[in-house]
């Protein structure tokens, strides 16, 4: 329940002197007078009153209704048709286009407010405004008691209220409303068949009252509603829903409900929780918020069920303060025990991070050790120009996420960052210091093939145009400390200490509309001090190299029509020679950071084919690529294919281990190309593929075809395969598909062609509706380490529930990670929202 629902009524107080403004200076002699609407509707017809009429009361319209009603804007609203109209419920046919835009499919319709307050209306303060009122008919008698009846409104300010009888004691300071009354304010709409006003004291007595809180779908009803003038509502034999009209698929009831606007809660005590109006969940007290501001209290429990048995968890939200937060979640798994997590959020003007730690006590299915995990992510400003960032994160054991998962923003990789650094950026030049290092999670590994910590890393990068010239001076330099742990390693591998790097740069860019040229001078130059090394390295080591590059493209058009379709069609060559003298003995350097790329189409124009700095790629190459593009009038590529190869004009003799590749001493390198084919209607097939022609063989490749559509249907095929040491070949099938405007199935099949086995295989359905939601899925998969084990991998069963009442909260284990994981698109279909709204 929102809290304009209910707080509307803390407003609804009235002034006696305005509802009973008595004209007693047009009284004749006898102070009587009958005033009724003369017969053309255009003025007023009275008549004096014999001193002995009954009652002895004066009747005095407030006002003519033409002159006295604020202009009202008409016409944006439908008008609500229907059994539930009273209720501001207009069916999805008779919405407008855009509210039905706004309207989740799976709704019948929405709680439109009607366009009853002009404009400049809607923000005024209603205890700084008149009252305006009218109806059809007003008695006045001298005791001090003004009866208005006849289609009676009261307005002040944005409120309103509307009933067929007023009935207002100017001495005792009441104003009692018979008959079914109608109170409005912006977002909330209330009806009650019995309203007593206190003016003094601003309390509110409402009897059998029903309440619409537009924004935010919900609807309640009350035996009894009170306000007392402390803005507290008190509501007795009660309930709300986010359920449309006539359907109570749940609902929240209770005896004594109290709401309070000002700390944005409510409070249920002896609360039940009603399904199809069967109780289903009893609590003795209950707190939930009334608005969107964040309260303390329990979160609505996650519950699953996967080989490790029953998980439950209870997650609790302290709202610290406006700019930070906590949830500590209590959570038992029949298996393993009970432990805990913790995350603390902080937001400020130029900073923002997340702590968070978990721990399990004497796990039972870990030969009875602890598990823990620890994390800290931060990210802050200052000045516009120096930026920090930290992301560390430490578990007690490999196996820690594959056995117990987490609701920290962390995920499972086989080397676990611990990254912590501060830059300062100017317009032209910056400078980064670091310290980075890595958790390995994979006992497998050995001390030697584990990463260096990087204690610190000092990078400089400045990068200098010189004005209407096309050059550009460019300075790269970078320090680096690296350490491990060398106790059981010897030789090179042993090797600690420090790098420092410098990359001086000039280049020119010759740019025109049809083609550009861009020749590049550069020249690297890495200097060593290591340490644990022993005598027959050389403990202070150097690299220093030339680097030549020509980088050049031309850019082709022409017009042409495709299926009767006016296209453009471009054609751009690509020239890339690079030339860099070999630089000997440098599988005598200690490896400490660097990789070699995977080859693809962008790599053939890359300066180096190592990633790192412990290796300069000796070349001297020619690479050559041709892309066309088909692209629509509107800018929309409907197809783009690129080809290329590298032609060698001396043998690649520089390697990470000092032992030239296979392919060394090619004349020529394998085809890299990849294409995409892209329809309006959502569909894209797309694919690349590495062709080697001195094997005659594929190297590497993969293909795909994705449907992606704005009504949140998705379908992704794809097939890869690898022949490498590691050798790969898969399928992936993914579907989202919606059967109806409520029903939706969803699944993915990811298979390993080579060990036929499953990856994962996930298949689930939900249901969704205006009130409710249920999503039932059920997945088994093996870890990402097992992918390349030959032999037989343990696979994991996991069956998972969620059940979610619509404003309400939300019953089982999540599956929005899984499925963002394991579904490509998922994520954008979720800013639709299918099931979360």
């Amino acid at each position: 329940m929102r809290s304009q629902i209910v707080i509307s009524l803390v407003s609804f107080a009235f002034s006696s002197a305005v509802l009973a403004a008595t004209p007693e200076s047009s009284a004749s002699e006898n102070g009587r007078y009958r005033c009724q609407p003369n017969a053309s509707g255009s003025g007023w017809q009275c008549d004096a009153i014999e001193a002995n009429s009954a009652q002895g009361t004066l009747y005095v319209p407030v006002t003519s209704r033409a002159a006295s009603v604020t202009t009202v804007k008409k016409g944006k609203a439908p008008k609500p048709k229907g059994p539930y109209a009273r209720l501001d419920w207009v069916d999805r046919n008779q919405l407008s286009e855009e509210d039905q835009a706004s309207t989740p499919a799976y709704c019948a319709g929405a709680y439109v407010e009607p366009d009853y307050l002009a404009e400049e209306l809607r923000d005024l303060d209603p205890a700084t405004q008149p009252i305006l009122g009218s109806s059809i008919q007003s008695e006045t008698t001298e005791d001090g008691h003004s009866t208005l009846t006849g289609d009676v409104v009261v307005r002040q300010g944005y409120r309103q209220v509307k009933s067929n009888k007023a009935l207002i004691d100017r001495n005792a300071g009441t104003v009692d409303l018979e008959g079914e009354s109608t109170y409005r304010e912006p977002g909330v709409l209330l009806i009650g068949q019995e309203t007593h006003i206190n003016l003094e004291t601003k309390a509110v007595t409402i009897k059998d009252a029903e309440f619409v809180a537009h924004e935010s779908h919900m609807r309640g009803t009350a035996q009894q509603l009170e306000k007392d003038e402390n803005a507290i509502i008190r509501i007795t034999k009660g309930m709300v829903t986010n359920c449309p009209p006539g359907t109570n698929s749940w609902t929240l009831a209770s005896k004594h409900i109290e709401l309070d606007r000002e700390q944005g809660d409510g409070v249920a005590k002896h609360a039940v929780l009603k399904v199809k109006n069967v109780p289903v969940f009893y609590t003795p007290y209950i707190r939930f918020p009334i608005d969107d501001r964040r309260k303390s209290g329990f979160l609505f429990p996650q519950l699953g069920k996967s080989d490790d048995g029953i998980d439950f968890a209870a997650p609790y939200y302290f709202n610290l303060a406006p700019n930070y937060d906590a949830t500590f979640t209590p959570r038992y798994i029949s298996d393993r025990g009970a432990m805990s997590e913790l995350e603390f959020r902080y937001l400020h003007k130029n900073n923002k991070g997340i702590i968070g730690g978990a721990y399990l006590d004497s796990d039972d299915e870990f030969n009875g050790n602890d598990r823990w995990l620890g994390s800290v992510e931060h990210s802050g400003s200052l000045f516009n120009r120096i930026n920090t960032f930290i992301d560390y994160a430490t578990v007690s054991d490999e196996d820690y996420f594959s056995d117990l998962g987490t609701d920290l923003n962390i995920s499972s990789r086989t080397h676990l960052l611990r990254i912590g650094q501060a830059s300062y950026t100017s317009d032209w030049w910056r400078v980064i210091t670091r310290l980075h290092g890595y958790q390995t999670l994979d006992d497998a590994i050995t001390d030697a093939n584990k990463p260096y910590d990087r204690l610190p890393q000092i990078l400089f990068e400045a990068s200098y145009p010189l004005k209407n010239t096309g050059l550009e001076i460019g300075l790269k330099t970078e320090y680096s400390y690296f350490d491990r742990d060398n106790d059981n390693l010897t030789g090179l591998q042993s090797a600690v200490g420090s790098r420092m790097r410098a990359e001086p740069s000039v280049s020119w860019n010759l740019e025109w509309p049809f083609a550009y040229i861009k020749p590049t001078l550069k020249y690297k130059y890495s200097k060593y001090s290591l340490d644990d090394l022993d005598s027959s390295f050389d403990d202070s080591p150097d690299i220093a190299t030339p680097l030549y590059s020509l980088d050049s493209g031309i850019f082709f058009e022409r017009a042409m029509s495709l299926f009767g379709e006016s296209m453009t069609q471009t054609f751009e060559p690509r020239l890339f020679y690079l030339k860099v003298p070999e630089e000997k003995d440098q599988h005598l350097i200690p490896n400490f950071d660097t990789g070699e790329l995977t080859f693809s189409y962008n790599q053939l124009f890359r300066e180096d084919r190592f990633t790192g700095g412990d290796r300069i790629g000796d070349a001297d190459q020619l690479a050559v690529g041709l892309t066309t593009r088909l692209i629509e009038a509107s800018g929309f590529e409907r197809f783009r294919a690129s080809i290329g190869q590298i032609y060698y004009f001396e043998d690649r003799l520089v390697s990470l281990t000092g032992i030239p590749a296979i392919d060394a001493t090619n004349s020529e390198s394998a085809y890299a190309a990849e294409f995409s084919y892209a329809l309006r209607s959502g569909w894209r097939f797309y694919g690349d593929i590495e062709w080697d022609p001195e094997l005659e063989r594929t190297n590497e490749s993969s293909i795909g075809l994705r449907y992606h559509s704005n009504n949140q249907h998705i379908f992704n095929l794809g097939y890869r395969v690898r022949n490498d040491r590691q050798k790969l070949e898969q399928t992936d099938v993914s579907l989202i598909w919606p059967l109806s405007d409520r029903w939706q199935i969803f699944t993915r099949w990811n298979q390993d062609l080579i060990h036929d086995r499953i990856i994962e295989a996930l298949a689930g359905i939900e249901y969704s509706s205006c009130c409710w939601s249920i999503r039932i899925a059920a997945r088994r998969w093996i870890n990402d380490d097992d992918l390349f084990l030959a032999n037989e991998v343990e696979e994991k069963d996991g069956i998972y529930i969620q059940f979610q009442l619509k404003g309400l909260a939300g019953l089982g284990q999540s599956l929005e990670g899984i499925l963002s994981n394991s579904i490509p698109g998922y994520r954008e279909q979720r800013n639709n929202d299918f099931f979360n709204q």
